[in-house]
């Protein structure tokens, strides 16, 4: 970009051989996204990869790479490309004991100049509640007339609980969210941060309890053995699992993948990483991009689950988003 185009833009511009590169903050990135820009986004991101990369709206998706760190912690590299968008970037993930931090790369799609770096946390946050609300949309559907009565469990209390709270509440008005966490005091400090929004959100003291009758869960506690027992969803309830990224990792116990239709992102990248479906052996009925382009009808009447492994074109068209968004902001 010019200087003319960086002049009085939000962050810090800075000026390299091959011109002004922007630095993005974290406040920014919150201030521009909004849950509409992000699930349309994603959406597109979700639809490229199961397009491929050879088509007009598709999307370049290889594995990520991981790069262990001095025995301690590691690196994750997550490139992506989503034509649609000229969406380039590459996202670099710091998983360390106490410091969990991320940093989009964000280049020029024909040119390959970096145009900005931008603290990834929130959009990496944002994009996979987003992904998980698109594939619930889909494959727990309710008519726009319907009133919405949804009981929605989320388990875990951190940063990827909240937002999974926010964007099911924003997408299904009125569901009663439910929220489970191995330490009670942060279930109740979520609750309250929930309530204070406006959304309609209570703790539970056990995750049985938290997950009986509950139409939608969302998992979100990085647990690598599992903690969700088939025996305790309902037939027909809906599942989102984001974390157990790891072969060796679970979250769902047997029962519960084996009974269910298991959707995921990339199928590629779940049956290379996604313990829940490795160890399990279960067999993937689709990537949620085939029923987003209506490819594949989704099963009804039956226990689903969404295994989200988290994509590079995701940050991609966010970083892309973000970037774009800023930069309106100048002219």
């Amino acid at each position: 970009m010019d200087e003319r185009e960086t002049s009085g833009a939000p962050g810090v511009a800075i000026r390299s051989s091959h011109g002004w590169v922007s630095w993005v903050s974290e406040e920014d990135v919150r201030r521009v996204l909004t849950w509409d820009l992000v699930l349309a986004a994603v959406r597109r991101a979700l639809e490229g990869v199961t397009r491929g990369p050879n088509h007009p709206s598709g999307a370049v998706q290889p594995l990520r790479t991981h790069v262990p760190a001095a025995g301690r912690g590691q690196m994750l590299i997550m490139p992506g490309f989503v034509n649609e968008d000229a969406a380039l970037s590459t996202k670099v993930l710091q998983v360390f004991p106490g410091f969990h931090h991320s940093y989009i790369f964000l280049f020029h799609p024909t040119e390959g100049r970096l145009q900005a770096m931008i603290e990834g946390d929130a959009i990496t946050e944002m994009r996979t509640a987003a992904a998980s609300a698109l594939a619930t949309m889909e494959l727990h559907p309710v008519l726009e007339s319907e009133a919405h009565h949804e009981i929605v469990a989320v388990l875990g209390a951190g940063k990827q609980a909240c937002v999974h709270a926010q964007v099911m509440a924003h997408c299904y008005k009125g569901a009663k969210i439910r929220i489970w966490a191995r330490r009670p005091e942060a279930a109740e400090a979520l609750v309250l941060q929930l309530r204070s929004e406006g959304i309609c959100a209570e703790s539970s003291t056990t995750v049985q309890e938290a997950v009986k009758d509950a139409d939608i869960i969302n998992i979100c506690t990085g647990a690598a053995i599992s903690i969700l027992k088939g025996e305790w969803v309902k037939p027909g309830a809906h599942v989102n699992s984001i974390g157990a990224l790891r072969p060796n990792c679970q979250e769902m116990d047997e029962a519960l993948v084996k009974s269910a239709t298991i959707y995921t992102d990339s199928r590629e990248q779940a049956l290379a990483g996604a313990g829940d479906i490795i160890k399990t052996g279960a067999t993937i009925t689709a990537e949620i991009g085939e029923v987003l382009l209506g490819q594949h009808a989704p099963s009804k009447n039956c226990t689903t689950i969404f295994k989200s492994l988290g994509l590079g074109v995701q940050d991609s068209v966010c970083a892309r988003l973000v970037y774009d968004r800023l930069l309106a902001e100048t002219e």
